[in-house]
């Protein structure tokens, strides 16, 4: 007992003593009470600010123009257009964006008279005029302005929505414009319906071209990049974005080789 009236005294030696311990002891739980009211403060915060970025993000992505589109497989005729709203805000079509295998990208925006309204759940098919549209068959007479008038060419349209301009995915194409008086025809032919080679057929010969004309930037002569043989894509194709942006790259690599084989043009060969 002495023992522990000793240590008492010697932690407590007076009233006022005790009652400085006991504050000092008080101060620190409101201290600490306070550091954990102001950490949960904190955490609430920053999960409000989440919900709202959450929030802000659904927003955005409710207000963003979808669409899909494509153009008419047919042989020569006027350049058709079918787009379809698959969001929840109706939008303006304002141009498009082309991306050719070799070279790069050509944007074509249609101009105030001729941009293309797609309402809600609904899908506009439009022609393009050679007068409202004259600029659309001029940059495209520019574009393919290559022998045979013949390109395998990348394609996103535009979006304007009512808050922000996107661009749909990418649909791949075999374009070829035929020289009439006001160069307003056309063949598209979509990646996703080329048929596949007939075993044992000429390439050259079996239905739509799978091939690109290429005029080397030395001998200034055209020579032709097999798409099957030297860029390994296969049709028909699914995901035209990926394969085509993938096409894009080997095309390059593939024209970069023809240029240091010129004039011989001698191009790498797809391992089957």
């Amino acid at each position: 007992m002495n023992c522990l009236h000793h240590i008492v005294y010697w932690l407590f030696p007076s009233g006022a003593a005790v009652a400085e311990w006991v504050a000092a002891i008080a101060t620190g739980c409101l201290v600490g009470a306070g550091f954990i009211q102001l950490k949960a403060i904190r955490k609430g915060a920053e999960e409000q600010r989440q919900r709202w970025r959450r929030e802000d993000a659904i927003r955005a992505e409710e207000n963003k123009p979808k669409a899909a589109f494509g153009f008419s497989d047919c042989l020569k005729c006027n350049l058709k257009l079918s787009c379809a709203n698959l969001g929840t805000v109706g939008f303006l079509v304002t141009g498009m964006q082309i991306l050719p295998l070799l070279g790069d990208r050509e944007k074509i925006l249609f101009g105030k008279a001729a941009e293309i309204f797609v309402p809600v759940g609904e899908e506009k098919q439009v022609t393009f005029d050679a007068f409202k549209y004259r600029e659309v068959h001029n940059r495209l007479t520019e574009i393919l302005n290559a022998p045979l008038r013949s390109r395998h060419l990348g394609i996103k349209l535009i979006l304007q929505g009512p808050v922000e301009t996107a661009e749909t995915n990418l649909e791949a194409y075999r374009v070829h414009q035929y020289p009439d008086d006001g160069r307003s025809l056309y063949s598209f032919n979509s990646w996703r319906t080329i048929a596949p080679p007939v075993q044992g057929s000429d390439r050259r010969f079996d239905g739509v071209p799978k091939n690109e004309f290429v005029t080397c930037p030395k001998c200034k002569n055209p020579y032709t990049v097999d798409l099957a043989a030297n860029l390994g894509i296969v049709f028909p194709v699914g995901d035209c974005g990926t394969v085509f942006e993938a096409g894009r790259n080997k095309m390059a690599d593939v024209t970069r080789v023809s240029v240091q084989s010129c004039p011989t043009h001698t191009l790498p060969k797809v391992e089957e």
